[in-house]
């Protein structure tokens, strides 16, 4: 049996109205000018805005690995994940023949505005998992589905947190944890 469109019920919306604050960002350059961060922040703000009114904010922390050690990374991550430990899912890249000296996993996050939740799984992989060695930072799915990776056009950084950042964050005070 095959599968029909409802088994996957993620629709990519339109991605046109996101290319205004990206379009702000290549005219900066084309000016010849520095892109000032002040610039940079509001363009991710904007996408992030953009993305939870289309309800597109899950992301991921990125988990790097040598193709020799990736599945016992990955057995961790995956027991922690059915389980319940961890975000909403998690996968790896395949690494059987690749000439790849690192493998990525992915960790999936339902939201990523709810800072306590993207805090919480970046604590399980870091402290109770032990992922301390090649654990990368926060991308949301957005940035992916708008081609933002690193040497982008737009010289944005490719993720949205950094892991040690996240560490510092002091929810505790915040009602609101979102951004």
């Amino acid at each position: 049996p095959g599968y029909d469109k409802s088994d996957f019920p993620f629709v990519m919306p339109d991605l046109g109205r996101y290319r205004a604050p990206l379009n702000m960002i290549s005219d900066i350059i084309k000016s010849g000018s520095k892109v000032p961060k002040k610039a940079k922040t509001w363009c991710v703000d904007e996408i992030i805005r953009l993305a939870k009114e289309d309800d597109m904010v899950v992301g991921k922390w990125l988990v790097y690995s040598s193709p020799e050690m990736a599945d016992a990374v990955w057995e961790k991550i995956a027991r922690a994940t059915a389980t319940g430990k961890l975000g909403c899912s998690s996968k790896v890249a395949p690494t059987r023949n690749l000439d790849q000296n690192r493998t990525v996993i992915c960790v999936y996050v339902k939201d990523c505005t709810h800072r306590r939740e993207v805090q919480r799984v970046l604590d399980v992989l870091y402290n109770h998992l032990e992922i301390k060695s090649g654990l990368g930072n926060f991308k949301p799915d957005i940035f992916t589905y708008l081609n933002i990776y690193s040497g982008n056009e737009w010289r944005l950084k490719p993720t949205l947190y950094d892991w040690r950042d996240v560490q510092e964050w002091d929810l505790s005070k915040s009602k609101d944890q979102e951004l």
